[in-house]
């Protein structure tokens, strides 16, 4: 029979030996972590890779997003989610055909249908990975109106998760100063101007106004 001491020993040896398999535990789930968000990350710099109009888009609008959601004060995990969500948002485009992506007139009736379906796309794209859950819903609502006039769910107001909020503000301002098939770039104070008009309509009259204070103090630079 092993003595009181033995059995202490041997349960100090036991508890060292899980606490090790949680921390390989803990980096395995990490790596894969890692693993599946660059697989996703670099499918959708394809999207952006596409064309020149869109190349580099989602690393400029994660940027753009990040200062927002920090000058808003988010906490980090809700910081790092809209940074995912940035750089994902598109991902649903992967089966949007070329002709409508790069078209450079307007859209019928049932390729403007094609091309909404992107969020819900998206969405599902990520959804089966737990560790992206909290991204999920900003991917499926960025393209929501404050006012309940966009897509695909029709919410308005704050039903729309600040994150996706934010994410729209972001989506429009670098649309408007890149070029793009259907529109020039425009400068910043126009990109500005178009922001101050559509408050309350299109976005969210708080993070628009947050988001005019960064560019007038420079932070973006």
């Amino acid at each position: 029979m092993l003595k009181k001491e033995d059995l202490l020993l041997e349960n100090l040896r036991l508890k060292g030996r899980l606490r090790e398999q949680s921390r390989q535990m803990k980096r395995l789930c990490n790596n894969l972590q890692k693993t599946y968000l660059n697989t996703i990350t670099a499918l959708a710099s394809a999207i952006d890779a596409k064309d020149g109009y869109t190349n580099g888009h989602s690393d400029r609008l994660s940027r753009y997003a990040v200062i927002i959601a920090t000058a808003l004060r988010l906490g980090e995990s809700r910081v790092k989610a809209i940074e995912y969500a940035a750089k994902l948002h598109d991902i649903g485009k992967i089966a949007t055909p070329d002709y409508i992506l790069n078209k450079p007139g307007k859209l019928t009736e049932d390729e403007w249908r094609e091309m909404k379906a992107h969020a819900l796309r998206g969405a599902a794209i990520i959804e089966p990975l737990e560790f992206l859950k909290g991204v999920v819903p900003v991917v499926r609502h960025h393209h929501e109106r404050f006012d309940g006039k966009g897509y695909p769910s029709g919410l308005r107001g704050k039903r729309i998760m600040l994150e996706a909020r934010i994410l729209a503000v972001a989506d429009a301002f670098e649309a408007m100063t890149t070029n793009r098939p259907y529109q020039k770039a425009r400068g910043i104070e126009k990109a500005k101007e178009e922001l101050e008009k559509n408050k309350n309509s299109q976005f969210d009259p708080k993070v628009v106004d947050v988001f005019l204070g960064v560019l007038g103090n420079g932070s973006l630079n």
